[in-house]
């Protein structure tokens, strides 16, 4: 049985695995819809995503800027 220090080593080594994995898959993504990733890659024990500057307000700045509908959420 491992302890919960290795459990949860083990879990951040998978997750920056994963997270390599998804953003090279994005990178070969081209569609409109999709922010374009330049590089994807490690520094030390970091994961880095080099992308596209996208101007605008984050979704949670939208949602907080006025009410909303369900139909309008459901849009974005």
């Amino acid at each position: 049985m491992r302890s919960s220090c290795c459990d949860a080593r083990g879990d951040l080594e998978e997750g920056k695995a994963r997270l390599l994995r998804e953003a090279q898959a994005t990178a070969k993504l081209q569609h409109p819809n999709v922010v374009v990733v330049y590089d994807v890659g490690t520094f030390g024990a970091s994961v880095f995503i080099a992308m596209e500057f996208v101007e605008g307000r984050t979704v949670n700045g939208w949602l907080l800027a006025a009410p909303r509908s369900r139909r309008e959420i459901l849009d974005v």
